[in-house]
C-alpha cells in the first residue's frame, strides 16, 4: 500500500494498492515505476491528458517517459503483459507480444541484494548490437508461435552478460539449474539480482490449484539448491505474467448514508 499526490490543480491525494511481491528493496525500478504509473493512470484526467488525446498520444505513457524511467519497465506495467517499446517522432509507442495461456514464472529472489548496475555506455559494440536484434526477433516468434524451445538461444544476449555476471556471478549457475530441472528458459530480471524462470504449457489457474506434483516446484527447489550452493540465500515467487498494467479498482464508497447490502 502507498500514497501519491500530483499537483493540487490535477486530484487530491489518491491510495495505490499494488499485489506485487517483491519488495522496493529488492526491485527498486520496478516497484516504483508501477507506483508511478498507477498514480498516473488514477491522477492524469485533466488539461493534460486532454492535450495529449488531441495530439494522438497515449498522456499516462509519455508523462511516465518524462521522468526518466525504462521503456523496458514503463510499458509493460502501464499496459501489462509483454511490450516492446519503440521511440517515434511523437513519442515511445508500445506494441502488445501476445502471451500464451498457461505460462508459469519461477522467480529466485535473493536476500538483501541491491539491484544490478545497467551498462555503463551508451555505445556498444556494432556485432553485439546486430546479434541481440537477431535474439529480440527470435523471443517474439517464440511467445507468437507458442514454441519455447528455442528460447534458451533467443534470450541469448551479447551486450548485457558480462556486466551482469559481474556482479551476480550465481546466475549463470542457478539459470543452468532451472533448465537442467524442466524449465524451458532462465534469465535474470533486468540487470539482476533476481532470475526468471519460464514454463510453458500450465493448464488451470497456477494461483487457485494445489503446488503438489507441479513442474514449478521442482523448477523452484533446484534454483534454490544452487543457490545455497553458491552462498546465496533467497526465496521463490511463482507467479504468472499480468494481462494488464496499472488500472483503476473501483470500491465502496464511503460516502452518504451506510448500507451493508450494497456492493
Amino acid at each position: 500500500n502507498s500514497e501519491a499526490k500530483a499537483d493540487d490543480a490535477m486530484s487530491p491525494l489518491t491510495s495505490l494498492l499494488s499485489p506485487n511481491k517483491l519488495g522496493k528493496a529488492r526491485s527498486e525500478s520496478l516497484a516504483d515505476v508501477v507506483a508511478f504509473a498507477a498514480a498516473a493512470t488514477a491522477t492524469h484526467i485533466g488539461e493534460v491528458e486532454k492535450e495529449a488525446a488531441a495530439a494522438g498520444v497515449d498522456s499516462v505513457l509519455q508523462v511516465t517517459m518524462s521522468q526518466g524511467w525504462c521503456a523496458g519497465n514503463v510499458c509493460p506495467a502501464i499496459y501489462g503483459a509483454l511490450q516492446v517499446g519503440v521511440d517515434t517522432s511523437e513519442g515511445l509507442r508500445s506494441h502488445r507480444v501476445p502471451i500464451p495461456h498457461g505460462l508459469v514464472l519461477c522467480i529466485f529472489v535473493p536476500d538483501r541484494k541491491d539491484e544490478g548496475k545497467p551498462l555503463s555506455s551508451d555505445h556498444v559494440d556494432r556485432k553485439s548490437a546486430i546479434f541481440n536484434v537477431g535474439r529480440s526477433a527470435l523471443l517474439i516468434n517464440c511467445f507468437v508461435t507458442e514454441d519455447f524451445s528455442k528460447f534458451p538461444r533467443a534470450s541469448s544476449d551479447a551486450l548485457a552478460k558480462d556486466t551482469v555476471l559481474s556482479q551476480f556471478p550465481y546466475i549463470e549457475a542457478v539459470s543452468d539449474a532451472a533448465l537442467a530441472a524442466g524449465a524451458s528458459g532462465a534469465v535474470p530480471c533486468g540487470y539482476g539480482p533476481s532470475v526468471m524462470a519460464l514454463i510453458p504449457g500450465r493448464t488451470g489457474d497456477v494461483l487457485a490449484q494445489s503446488a503438489s506434483g507441479h513442474l514449478e516446484i521442482e523448477v523452484a527447489k533446484a534454483m534454490v539448491k544452487k543457490a545455497q550452493e553458491k552462498g546465496i540465500s533467497g526465496q521463490i515467487l511463482i507467479a504468472k505474467p499480468a494481462d494488464v498494467g496499472a488500472h483503476v479498482l473501483a470500491e465502496k464508497s464511503q460516502l452518504g448514508a451506510q448500507d451493508d447490502c450494497a456492493r
